[in-house]
């Protein structure tokens, strides 16, 4: 498309009984904004197959991306930067979604129980709301301060991978429980009142372990 403002809608259906359904890539180039529902057929009754899982989802020119439906749908990786929202608001399956892409975005989630997966891309400019579900963010902080909106999340899974790393709580709420997890230092600031369980790990030397936690509220 030549416009600055096209959109398309993209039906994908699971229609095979025994297996999930599988999309190696999925792309769509020249589009602004990419809606994908997710659905699956009648007579699919086991939970594990009632998805649609897509590798690699290359959106060149797409600044908006909603997802909606009753399917599960997976999202292994984002080939472009240019995604600043995704949106499954309106989405009743599990939204699990891998968010590599360097690009200051705004996440929401649906009504199950999603999992966001930033790695080392999440950052002070990002802002994820879970809505409804228990939903978990996944993040390995970069060098520096993490410090993100987060809202509507219960679960924080946090690996310290990178010396000198900090995640702070200063703009999360609603999270409960605390994973931490990784071979460097676990530096968490602004822990907040709402969190009531914290599981520590850690896969570094036991004399190099550290684990500093800063809690400045309730």
């Amino acid at each position: 498309a030549t416009g600055t403002a096209d959109s398309i809608t993209l039906n994908v259906t699971n229609n095979m009984d025994s297996t999930a359904g599988a999309i190696t890539a999925l792309t769509v180039d020249d589009i602004e904004t990419v809606n994908v529902a997710g659905g699956y057929l009648s007579t699919i009754t086991t939970a594990a197959n009632q998805l649609m899982e897509i590798t690699t989802l290359n959106a060149d020119a797409a600044t908006t991306l909603n997802l909606s439906g009753d399917a599960a749908i997976t999202i292994g990786a984002f080939a472009d930067a240019t995604l600043t929202t995704i949106s499954g608001s309106t989405a009743t399956g599990v939204l699990n979604l891998t968010l590599d892409a360097v690009v200051n975005q705004t996440v929401t989630g649906g009504s199950a129980g999603d999992t966001f997966a930033f790695g080392a891309t999440l950052t002070t400019n990002d802002t994820v709301d879970g809505g409804a579900g228990a939903d978990v963010l996944s993040v390995t902080p970069a060098l520096g301060t993490a410090s993100a909106t987060v809202s509507n999340v219960e679960t924080g899974e946090i690996n310290f991978n990178t010396a000198s790393a900090t995640f702070s709580f200063a703009n999360v709420t609603d999270m409960t429980r605390v994973d931490l997890t990784g071979s460097e230092a676990h530096r968490v600031t602004n822990l907040n009142s709402t969190v009531a369980t914290i599981n520590v790990a850690s896969t570094g030397a036991a004399a190099a372990d550290t684990l500093t936690l800063t809690h400045i509220t309730g």
